[in-house]
C-alpha cells in the first residue's frame, strides 16, 4: 500500500512539470550554453591603415580581439539598473557563430531572461576606462591616450529573431574623439644642425577655446557624444604621447619624416583659419632650447565637425624656421586634403 502511494505521488509529479512546460515556464538557462547572452561586432568605422600613435588607439579594420565593456538592461536606453555588466573580446565576423559571450568576471545574469523578455546592451571602449554615471548617459575623463569608441544599443531576445529581435547583439563602433598625429622632418642637413633634437610638442589652444574639455557624455540609446554639448571638463594644455603611451622624449631630426607623438582630444568645429596651435621645443647640439609656436589651418573640405577623423600634422624645420602640412583621413574611408601651416 505504501509503494502504491509513493509511485502514485511519482506520477503526479511527472505530470505536474509536464504542465507546467506546456504552459511556457522554461528551466533557468546556464550560463555558457546557447541561452547566454551573446554579441558580435562589425568592421569598425576607424582609418583603414595603420599610423602612428598611442597604443591605446584602436587601429584595426575590424574588431577581432577588442575588448570592450558590456552593459545589459531590461529598460531600452537606460542603464542605471543592470541586469548584467562585464566585457567582451569580440572575434571579427557577425554571424553567429562569430558572437562572443561575456568574458569571465561578469556580474548579474550572464543569460537570457527565462520569461523571453528583451535585454538592451550597451558597448563602451576601453574596456578598463571609469564609466560613470549609468543611466541614459555615461560618462568618461581621458587624457588624450584614450580611443573613446562606443556603439547604438543592441536588443536581443531568447526567441531568436521573431518581432525583430535578434538572437545574439551586434555592436558598430564609432570614433567619439579627434585624433591627431605629429610627425617632424629636417629640410635639410643645414635645418637638421641648427634646429638639433625635438623636446616635446604640446597643443596650447583651438581657435576661441581657452581650455581643453577632458569629459564626454556618451547617450546610451545611439552610442554617440555630440561636439561640443556632450564634452565637459578643463585641461589648461593639451600633451602628446608616443606610442609607449609615455610623454614625448627626445627626439633628433633627420632628413627624413618620422612619428613623433599623438594625442586624442575632444573633437571640434574646424574653420580653416589659426585652429590649433602647437608649442614645440627644441634643443641644438650646444644645448640651447628654444620655443616655438605654429599655428594650424585645420581643412574643412571633409567637413568642418572633426569628431572620428585624424588628421596628421608634418612639422618640416628649416634653417629660417618652421613650416608645416596638415593631412586629415576619415576613420573609414581616408579623404587626404593639403592645407599648408605656414
Amino acid at each position: 500500500m505504501k509503494n502504491q502511494f509513493m509511485m502514485a505521488a511519482l506520477a503526479a509529479a511527472a505530470l505536474l512539470a509536464s504542465c507546467s512546460k506546456d504552459a511556457g515556464t522554461d528551466p533557468v538557462p546556464v550560463p555558457g550554453t546557447p541561452d547566454a547572452i551573446r554579441a558580435t561586432a562589425k568592421s569598425l568605422t576607424i582609418e583603414t591603415s595603420t599610423m602612428p600613435g598611442s597604443k591605446a588607439a584602436y587601429t584595426a579594420e575590424n574588431a577581432d580581439g577588442l575588448k570592450a565593456a558590456v552593459y545589459g538592461s531590461l529598460t531600452t536606453g537606460n542603464y542605471a539598473s543592470t541586469y548584467v555588466s562585464g566585457t567582451m573580446t569580440f572575434k571579427a565576423g557577425t554571424e553567429s557563430g562569430d558572437a562572443v559571450a561575456f568574458d569571465t568576471g561578469a556580474t548579474g545574469s550572464t543569460s537570457l531572461p527565462a520569461d523571453k523578455s528583451s535585454v538592451f546592451l550597451t558597448a563602451l571602449y576601453p574596456s578598463d576606462a571609469t564609466w560613470s554615471g549609468l543611466g541614459t548617459t555615461a560618462t568618461v575623463t581621458f587624457t588624450g591616450k584614450e580611443d573613446i569608441m562606443a556603439s547604438a544599443q543592441s536588443e536581443v531576445a531568447k526567441d531568436g529573431g521573431s518581432g525583430g529581435k535578434a538572437a545574439f547583439g551586434t555592436f558598430a563602433f564609432k570614433h567619439l574623439l579627434t585624433r591627431i598625429d605629429v610627425t617632424i622632418k629636417g629640410e635639410d642637413e643645414s635645418a637638421v644642425a641648427a634646429w638639433g633634437e625635438v623636446q616635446s610638442v604640446k597643443l596650447t589652444k583651438v581657435k576661441s577655446v581657452t581650455t581643453f574639455s577632458n569629459q564626454a557624455a556618451v547617450t546610451l540609446a545611439d552610442g554617440t557624444a555630440a561636439t561640443g554639448s556632450a564634452f565637459s571638463g578643463s585641461a589648461s594644455g593639451w600633451s602628446f604621447y608616443t606610442d609607449a603611451d609615455a610623454a614625448p622624449v627626445s627626439k633628433a631630426l633627420t632628413t627624413s619624416q618620422v612619428a613623433y607623438a599623438t594625442t586624442m582630444m575632444a573633437p571640434f568645429t574646424a574653420a580653416n583659419s589659426d585652429d590649433l596651435t602647437l608649442e614645440i621645443v627644441t634643443k641644438t647640439a650646444s644645448g640651447s632650447a628654444v620655443t616655438s609656436t605654429v599655428n594650424v589651418k585645420v581643412p574643412t573640405d571633409g567637413g568642418a565637425d572633426t569628431q572620428g577623423k585624424a588628421y596628421s600634422i608634418n612639422l618640416v624645420f628649416k634653417k629660417a624656421d618652421i613650416s608645416g602640412v596638415a593631412t586629415v583621413q576619415g576613420w573609414g574611408t581616408p579623404v587626404d586634403i593639403e592645407q599648408p601651416v605656414i
